[in-house]
């Protein structure tokens, strides 16, 4: 992958980003200081008269005032940042997202955006790293996602002896974690029939396969993660034989997330299909 070139390719995008944090950066600071201004005591005299002599509201009300200023000031930040960790989910365009947040996000955790963008862009190694950092994180709820993405590189990299151990501390980090909250563990089953489907595809289990096929569900309604499921159900077609059901389901990933590396490989399977 040509980062500069693809950094050049996106410079428009970036750089009006970068022009819309800073106003909002500006207009924030401005913002607040004006109502600290407007709103604390003040007495001015001139020559011996007063000329303004405000009581002011009450300190706290002011503090209160000019956190709403702050608060609103980083809502509007976010909205303009919102192509750094909307654009795969919204245009499944990962290429994209994945400059946008090499330049733009200097948060420590980027690669937690990033761990997806590099996977679906085919970059398996960096996305590994990415997910090697989660899986190394003291909260069991961003290491279990980790241990998630892991067994994906490890799946599209023919790692069948790793993904199996990946797998398993997957169930072990679910069965014995006190700290995964309850209400989030049907998106967490949700992943862990992902990658039991993964772990029989690379076995060619097809029976205990097709099995999994039918119960493994996108975790959450976007085009990327749609694109990955149809991937896994169609390699599961493919070990079974069922031409059919494998023709439409990489039919279906070419047509919704066409500008990622599930695409690619959808063409090749189809190739080889027809």
């Amino acid at each position: 992958m040509n980062i500069p070139q693809l950094e050049e390719k996106y410079a428009d995008l970036i750089k009006s980003i970068k022009i819309k944090r800073a106003i909002v950066y500006v207009v924030t600071i401005v913002a607040t200081l004006l109502v600290i201004f407007l709103t604390m005591p003040m007495k001015i005299e001139f020559m011996g008269e007063v000329i303004t002599d405000r009581e002011g509201f009450n300190p706290a009300l002011i503090a209160l005032f000019a956190l709403l200023c702050v608060f609103v000031g980083a809502v509007a930040y976010g909205i303009v940042s919102a192509p750094l960790v909307m654009t795969l989910e919204q245009e499944c365009d990962p290429e994209k997202e994945l400059i946008l947040n090499l330049k733009l996000n200097k948060r420590k955790e980027a690669y937690m955006t990033l761990v997806a963008d590099y996977f679906y862009v085919g970059d398996y190694d960096n996305s590994m790293g990415c997910a090697m950092k989660m899986v190394g994180s003291p909260k069991d709820r961003i290491r279990i996602i980790g241990f998630f993405n892991k067994a994906r590189c490890e799946f599209f990299t023919g790692r069948k002896e790793s993904l199996k151990m990946t797998a398993s501390h997957f169930d072990e980090l679910l069965k014995g974690s006190d700290k995964l909250k309850l209400k989030h563990r049907p998106l967490y089953e949700k992943l862990q029939g992902c990658i039991e489907l993964m772990v029989s595809i690379s076995e060619n289990d097809g029976e205990r396969a097709v099995i999994l096929s039918k119960s493994v569900v996108p975790w959450k309604n976007t085009a990327a993660i749609t694109g990955f499921v149809n991937y896994l159900k169609g390699m599961s077609a493919c070990i079974i034989g069922d031409r059919d059901e494998a023709v439409f389901r990489f039919r279906s990933v070419k047509e919704d997330c066409g500008k990622t590396v599930l695409a690619s490989l959808s063409e090749r399977n189809l190739q080889l299909l027809c």
